[in-house]
């Protein structure tokens, strides 16, 4: 994995989720691959594990949350500082309710998460 002093010089190519367990306790026999670029919607009805899929990959888990799964980072098991550094920059999570940006175009939106994020343009 590149140097991760610098978060700014961190480059991910791929994110990889290995299944772990489901809330009943079954083997999720699942690998995804993720590619940097690409744009992923979740879908699922209240309860099936959407929010607990985001929260797996925002932490970088190492089979070490409930769900048991893992992250890998460009096909590479992170140590912790390496999940330190790059923790809070993978995921972009929208609410259920959007009524507050509802009157905003979608670049006005983009350009307004892109600064909390702290993204150069």
């Amino acid at each position: 994995m590149q140097n991760l002093e610098n978060k700014d010089e961190v480059k991910v190519h791929k994110l990889t989720i290995n299944g772990g367990k489901t809330k009943l306790g079954e083997a999720e026999n699942i690998q995804v691959e993720i590619f940097a670029g690409q744009v992923i919607s979740i879908v699922g009805p209240t309860g099936s594990g959407k929010s607990r899929l985001l929260a797996d990959i925002e932490c970088l888990a190492q089979e070490d949350t409930p769900t048991k799964r893992q992250i890998l980072i460009d096909d590479e098991i992170l140590d912790d500082e390496a999940r330190f550094n790059l923790e809070g920059k993978l995921v972009v999570q929208l609410s259920q309710n959007m009524n507050f940006i509802m009157d905003i175009t979608v670049e006005d939106f983009l350009t307004m998460h892109a600064k909390v994020r702290l993204v150069k343009k």
